[in-house]
């Protein structure tokens, strides 16, 4: 009888692989039915930036085994490929014969097609169980409370209505970080926009990169793919490239990483995680087995440091990224070879402007990082790959005082019943990209998934309460 009286209702703030990989726990663990309103205005609905670029130079940085949506089958997305090859096959004349293996990269373009399916698929099992599902093209600008309200609900607005909502979940995704700069011609946000990749490169002699992350290998791989045969400037803060997946399989694991042992000072954490690195190389495991064995727990790691020891520690970060967020060896070769033929040059200095000059771009380096300031490139073309803005500040602003202080949330979210739940006084939740800023990492789909497990089962027992004052009363943290 509640149930006819009231339909709890569950805004998704975001229509991207976060909220795809939530849609699809919930159809695994929701009964009863509700509504779901998902709002974004993104055109790249239910894909994101990540994966709604259509070229097969934009490969996985994630072996195929380990890609699938769910908890519960990692392995989902290998599967699909196995037996479902007419879904994929025709969007290349490259896929026509090949067959991808549980270990390869495989294009992104492809992983769209699944993550579609899973979106798509959810929908379906949710609709089946008498759940409505709305996607509204908007751009939420705030979540407030409901004035008066004897329950925990808020108001989710966009520019056009208010949504009343018992539970939010924010999905917002990766938020391009701000350029040094404002647009100059021949200058590119990002190597995912249209105007970036309708291009003529193979008419071009040198590309200045801002940035030299994950961002700037899909655009070096872009580019060549294109004929490209000129020089590629690459400009960081760190001067540090990406590094690779490692090619053997070893027999056994790594052992495990004792946090006990690891110390409560930045300089303990990098000292212990360093000697447990070289400890495990010493007796036959690569790095990258270790660097494995330690990513569980670097939040918790994170947590449970002083502010001024978690500042100190984040200096660490393009370091950490550059060993955890590894490249398929094939792009590690690339790399490799046009350094070693003198066509991508990497120089460190932290960018302070760009200016559009006759014959290239002047680049404004920050004295205290390098010498010789200003810089004149001369390049054909300019292309800022300077990573993401950290997603929880975003969240921060929609939310406003709903949401709980930082320092309390880093304490309880790292628990091992952490539910992501953001907000003491109401049912706000976010998953994926969202929390990065407010926890060490979290960009990847390993993590998002399980994210999106926890977050659907907590939900789930939300709304399977027996009256709807419990979505007021009932407490994640």
């Amino acid at each position: 009888m509640q149930n006819t009286l009231h339909r709890n209702k569950v805004v998704i703030v975001g229509c991207g692989a976060a909220a795809t990989l939530l849609l699809a726990e919930l159809a695994i663990n929701t009964f009863l039915p509700f509504d779901i309103d998902i709002i974004d205005d993104n055109p790249a609905s239910p894909l994101g930036i990540a994966y709604a670029v259509n070229h097969p130079s934009f490969v996985l940085n994630v072996a195929a085994k380990r890609m699938g949506a769910y908890v519960s089958k990692p392995d989902d997305f290998y599967q699909w490929l196995l037996h479902h090859p007419e879904q994929w096959r025709n969007l290349h004349p490259d896929f026509s014969s090949v067959n991808f293996g549980p270990d390869d990269f495989v294009p992104r373009m492809v992983y769209a097609v699944y993550l579609r399916q899973v979106f798509t698929g959810a929908i379906e099992v949710l609709e089946q169980k008498g759940v409505r599902v709305t996607h509204l093209p908007a751009q939420v600008i705030e979540i407030s409370p409901v004035p008066g309200a004897v329950d925990a609900s808020v108001y989710v607005r966009t520019h056009q209505q208010k949504i009343r909502a018992d539970i939010v979940v924010f999905a917002t995704g990766n938020n391009p970080s701000r350029k040094t700069t404002a647009a100059t011609e021949n200058s590119f946000d990002s190597p995912y926009t249209p105007e970036f990749m309708s291009q003529e490169w193979s008419a071009l002699s040198d590309v200045a990169v801002i940035g030299s992350g994950l961002s700037m290998i899909d655009l070096v791989q872009f580019i060549s793919s294109q004929g490209f045969t000129g020089n590629f400037h690459i400009f960081s803060r760190h001067g540090l490239l990406p590094l690779p997946h490692s090619t053997e399989h070893p027999m056994a694991a790594a052992p495990p990483l004792d946090i006990g042992l690891v110390g409560n000072t930045a300089l303990q954490v990098v000292r212990a995680l360093r000697c447990y690195v070289e400890s495990n190389s010493a007796a036959g495991f690569e790095w990258q087995e270790s660097i494995n064995k330690i990513r569980p727990h670097v939040s918790n790691l994170w947590a449970r440091l002083p502010h001024p020891e978690q500042r100190r520690l984040a200096k660490a970060l393009p370091w950490w990224n550059i060993h955890r967020h590894r490249i398929p060896p094939s792009s590690y070769a690339v790399l490799q070879y046009l350094r070693e033929q003198n066509r991508l040059r990497v120089t460190r200095g932290c960018i302070k402007g760009v200016d559009r000059i006759n014959n290239g771009f002047l680049l404004h380096l920050d004295q205290s990082r390098a010498v010789g300031n200003p810089l004149k490139i001369a390049a054909d073309r300019l292309v800022f790959c300077n990573g993401y803005a950290p997603g929880f500040n975003r969240v921060k602003k929609l939310g406003g005082e709903l949401l709980s202080p930082d320092d309390y949330l880093r304490r309880w979210l790292i628990k091992g019943d952490a539910t992501f739940r953001i907000s003491v006084t109401h049912q706000i939740f976010a998953l994926g990209p969202a929390l990065s800023g407010l926890l060490f990492e979290s960009t990847a789909l390993h993590e998002t998934r399980q994210q999106a497990n926890s977050i659907a089962a907590a939900v789930s027992l939300l709304l399977h309460q027996p009256t709807n004052d419990c979505i007021k009363s009932y407490s994640l943290s």
